[in-house]
């Protein structure tokens, strides 16, 4: 059972809704999702997370092994290499902009501008957003464990029997 509570990002600010259409305003561009996050979760928040070139994701983490593949790429594990990360596991993935359509874009964008306003314990959180010209980076918590579909698979087989 949910709670009717409206849903509430980082220190408990409302997410940005259009009240009027009683739906989330939506991003057209990436630029937009950076500013429309910063307007819910501050400028500070999205700052820290959100790199433009020169710098680039080699900077900051070691890519190593592929994880998983899907419909949009593969997601690769990562290491941290700063100081504040060094060592720390992550998944990266990287998303090709030329390749998308511009709906695409727009979806890629929403689904970024939502992910840096969200922090909550049971969805995965997008810990840094690098932005190159043809392509954009996901840093993301790293979940062991295996495949959430296989796990939900395995469960309805298990309450079947």
């Amino acid at each position: 059972q949910f709670s009717k509570r409206p849903v509430k990002g980082p220190g408990s600010m409302p997410l940005n809704f259009d009240a009027q259409a009683h739906r989330r305003i939506t991003a057209p561009d990436l630029k937009s999702a950076v500013a429309q996050a910063e307007a819910v979760i501050g400028r500070a928040g999205v700052a820290g997370r959100w790199h433009h070139l020169p710098r680039r994701l080699e900077d900051d983490f070691k890519l190593g092994t592929v994880l998983g593949s899907g419909m949009n790429g593969s997601v690769f594990a990562a290491t941290g290499r700063t100081c504040h990360y060094n060592g720390q596991a992550f998944a990266v993935k990287t998303l090709q902009l030329k390749e998308n359509s511009a709906e695409e874009r727009k979806q890629l964008a929403n689904e970024v501008q939502l992910c840096l306003e969200i922090d909550h314990p049971q969805i995965i959180r997008i810990m840094h957003v690098y932005e190159a010209e043809d392509a954009v980076s996901l840093v993301m918590e790293c979940m062991t464990g295996g495949e959430l579909f296989d796990r939900a698979v395995e469960q309805k087989n298990l309450q079947g029997a």
